[in-house]
Order: C-alpha cells, then sequence, then structure tokens
C-alpha cells in the first residue's frame, strides 16, 4: 500500500514536469526560444556594461576629486623667504665728539624702553674707537646681545650698571638728559645735556645711517627716527667727562631751520626693524586655508593673510596665490614691504625658471623709502633669491635746510646701495608637512640667507 502511494506520487510528479516541458513547447518554437534566450544573454551584457561603467565613471570622479583636492592644496600654499622683525624702543640719544675722543670712547647713546620684550628701564651704547660697542644697561632690563651685535663691528662687552640716578625726557625747551657710570675699566663717566632754548623745535623723519657702519650685518637695519631733531647750540649746554677729562661735542657743520646746531641729536618716536635676519633652517610656509581677511585699503583683487605677527598681502594668478608685499605693525607705526609685480609661488615656479622686479620699503611718509630690486632663478631644486636696495633711500624733506643736508651727507641716501641679500632654498623630505590631499606630503622648504656688503 505504501509502495504503491510513493510510485503514484512519483509518476504524478513526473507527469507535472513533463507536463510543463510541453506546454512551454507548444507555446513557443525552436526559433522563438532561441530569440528569448539572446534577448536574456544581451540584457545581462548590457547590465554588466552599464555597472563597469558606473564603476568606471566613480572611479573618475574619485581620481578627478583627489587631483582637484591637491591642486586645491597646492593653490593654498604660499612659500614666504622674507621676515621683519621689530625691535621696540622709547626714545633715544646720540651725542659724538669724535673731533675729541676718549682713548676708548667718541660717542654715547642713552636708550629708554617701556615693553614687554626689554622691560622698563634704559641703557647706554658706548661708541668705541674701534668700531665696537659697549652696552652698559639697568637691572631692570634684559637686552639681547644679538640685537647690538650689529652695531658697528660688533658687540664688545655688555655689563649691567646702576642707571637709576639717570635721565632722558624732552620738554618745551628739547632735550633734558644726565648720565652717569663706571665704565669696563672702573673710569666714572658722565654726561649731560640742558637746552633752554624758547624757540619752536621743528622734528622731522628720516632713516638713520646705522647700517653703513656695520662690516657684517647680519640683518639689513632699519633704524626710522620719527620726531628728530638736533640739540641748538644757543642756550644749550653739553657736558661730557670720561675718566675726569673734558670733551668737547661735535657740531653740525650747517645750520638747520636757521640755527647752528650741535651734533647731539635725539628721536622721541623711533621704529627699529631688521629685514630679513640671517638664518639657516626651515623656511616660513603661509597656509591659506581659511585665516584670510580682505582689508577695506586693499583692491578688490588683493587679500590680507595674517600669520603671527606679521600681515601678508595677496593677489592672486590663475587662481594661485602670490606676494604683494608684507609689513609688521608697531604701537604707532606700520612698516611695509612690497613687491612689482608681486614675488612669484615657488610652489609653482618651474626648473630653470627666472623671475624678477623691484621692491619697496616704507613706513610713514615722512621717513621715505628703500627701493631695489630682487631676482629669483630655479635650478633643479635649488631655487635662488637675490634682494638688492639699489635705488638708495628717499627721503621726503619739507625744507630747504633738510634738501641740502641730504645733498652734502649724501651717507643718507646711498648706504643702502652697498646692501645684498642672498637666499638659498632647497627642498628636502625631512620635516615640515606643508600641505595634505588625498595623501601626505612632507617636504620641508629649507632656506639659508645671508647679506653682505658690496660696492664699499
Amino acid at each position: 500500500m505504501v509502495k504503491t502511494t510513493l510510485k503514484t506520487a512519483f509518476l504524478a510528479m513526473m507527469l507535472a514536469v513533463t507536463g510543463t516541458q510541453i506546454t512551454c513547447s507548444k507555446a513557443n518554437p525552436p526559433e522563438m526560444k532561441a530569440s528569448v534566450e539572446m534577448e536574456a544573454l544581451v540584457a545581462m551584457d548590457a547590465s554588466i556594461e552599464m555597472d563597469a561603467a558606473a564603476k568606471m565613471d566613480a572611479a573618475l570622479k574619485r581620481n578627478a576629486s583627489a587631483g582637484m583636492d591637491a591642486e586645491t592644496e597646492l593653490e593654498r600654499i604660499l612659500p614666504i623667504p622674507f621676515r621683519i622683525h621689530l625691535e621696540p624702543m622709547d626714545r633715544l640719544l646720540l651725542i659724538n665728539f669724535e673731533d675729541d675722543p676718549d682713548s676708548l670712547y667718541k660717542g654715547f647713546e642713552p636708550q629708554v624702553f617701556d615693553d614687554t620684550v626689554n622691560g622698563r628701564g634704559q641703557l647706554v651704547i658706548g661708541w668705541r674707537v674701534d668700531g665696537r660697542v659697549d652696552v652698559y644697561h639697568d637691572h631692570a632690563l634684559s637686552p639681547d646681545p644679538v640685537a647690538y651685535d650689529i652695531a658697528g663691528k660688533g658687540l664688545a662687552n655688555m655689563v649691567e650698571r646702576d642707571l637709576s640716578g639717570s635721565r632722558f625726557l624732552v620738554d618745551e625747551f628739547g632735550v633734558q638728559a644726565h648720565y652717569g657710570f663706571e665704565d669696563i675699566h672702573g673710569r666714572w663717566i658722565e654726561f649731560s645735556v640742558s637746552e633752554r632754548n624758547t624757540r619752536e623745535r621743528r622734528p622731522f623723519g628720516l632713516l638713520a645711517p646705522m647700517g653703513d657702519a656695520v662690516e657684517n650685518p647680519p640683518a639689513m637695519p632699519l633704524i626710522l627716527l620719527h620726531e628728530f631733531y638736533f640739540v641748538r647750540q644757543k642756550d644749550s649746554d653739553v657736558s661730557i667727562r670720561i675718566g675726569g677729562r673734558e670733551h668737547a661735542t661735535d657740531m653740525l657743520p650747517m645750520p638747520i631751520d636757521r640755527s647752528r646746531m650741535t651734533f647731539v641729536r635725539y628721536c622721541t618716536d623711533p621704529l627699529i626693524a631688521m629685514l630679513n635676519p640671517a638664518m639657516d633652517g626651515a623656511m616660513k610656509i603661509l597656509r591659506l586655508d581659511g585665516h584670510i581677511s580682505v582689508q577695506g585699503e586693499l583692491p578688490a583683487s588683493e587679500s590680507m593673510a595674517v600669520s603671527g605677527d606679521t600681515e601678508y598681502m595677496l593677489q592672486y594668478v590663475d587662481g594661485v596665490p602670490v606676494l604683494g608685499g608684507l609689513q609688521r605693525r608697531s604701537c604707532k607705526h606700520v612698516l611695509k614691504l612690497t613687491f612689482d609685480p608681486p614675488f612669484p609661488n615657488l610652489v609653482h615656479m618651474k626648473a630653470d625658471e627666472k623671475a624678477e622686479g623691484s621692491f619697496t620699503i616704507a613706513g610713514d611718509p615722512s621717513t621715505g623709502s628703500i627701493h631695489g630690486h630682487y631676482g629669483v632663478s630655479t635650478a633643479d631644486e635649488l631655487i635662488e633669491v637675490v634682494m638688492v636696495p639699489s635705488g638708495g633711500w628717499s627721503p621726503v624733506p619739507d625744507r630747504l635746510s633738510l634738501r641740502v643736508l641730504y645733498r652734502v651727507a649724501r651717507v643718507f641716501r646711498k648706504w643702502p646701495e652697498t646692501y645684498r641679500w642672498t637666499a638659498s632654498i632647497i627642498r628636502d623630505n625631512s620635516g615640515q608637512e606643508y600641505y595634505t590631499g588625498q595623501e601626505d606630503y612632507a617636504q620641508q622648504w629649507h632656506m639659508q640667507s645671508e647679506w653682505e656688503r658690496i660696492d664699499r
């Protein structure tokens, strides 16, 4: 019974399958069956091709996106070879006695400070007959020896002295100053200036020719003196005593503002800057990742990027940022270094490519401006930059006596022409990561730079 039932079920199943096949055969002749199978294969191939195309399109989009990201990152990178370093100072006084020198000194320069860098106090530079300098400073000050090694032939000695009883101020009559201290040889040094001239003073601005006395400059000194003037001979007392001996101060050989002047001069608003201090290390890389603010006084095609204490003026050439200039701000003034045409983006310079242009250094209009030229050349992985203030200093004299002074004392205008800055820049793979895209690129821009005196 059981065997009969299983056999019947098996036959029924077989008949059902056969019937299905027969039915299909009757509904679709052989040629129709082949056509259906062909259409199925074509549809399958089309589906495969569409999938492959979609995958290819997605891959191309990913690659394009990666390329665009890398390109975008490169367009946000701007190597900066230039630096402006500011040294805060409140006021300064210079007393020369080169026509009647001491065995060690030929001039003194008191400087007064009130800032967070140096502290609050004063110091005196002793200008030596051998061209070097000694620095005597308050206990409250912490002056950087490097900042004074640029003076003359360099720093000889830096020592502490009690200058608490000393003073230097400028009132409605002129300079009132008095200093007394012991020098490095134990001699008592004392000098004083007292002006009682009621005639109106007419201070002016200028670039001090301090850099002319520097033989091996570690930077280009930019001593911009606002509110600068000379101590008048009439109704003034100038006393200089070293080791008990009196010394006569030098006199200015020409009148200023129809008054005879001593060669004692002073400034109540100095701006002390060092351009491109010598270096051997990683160069600054400016990443333009949104830290850009557009300033109202800039053209619409320019923008300003701020990094640290420096503001960078940017322009764009085919979407690539280039350096229009940079500037530093003191409490009262702005010092700018600008380029025409803009300094190129070193990332995008090709091998054996060259670029050149001019530059201007300017602060307050009263202190004039410095002009020069720059050049850039590439060779393999080496980039060389040269900067020469070949145009010298252009003053802005507002009276005849100053025009005569600058014409007679040509050192005022000519000394910057004797400076030349050279930088050698290379890339290596040992340091600073300067941009990231789909992969990380760790390239460090290394710069070695120095100043030299030329055509002296």
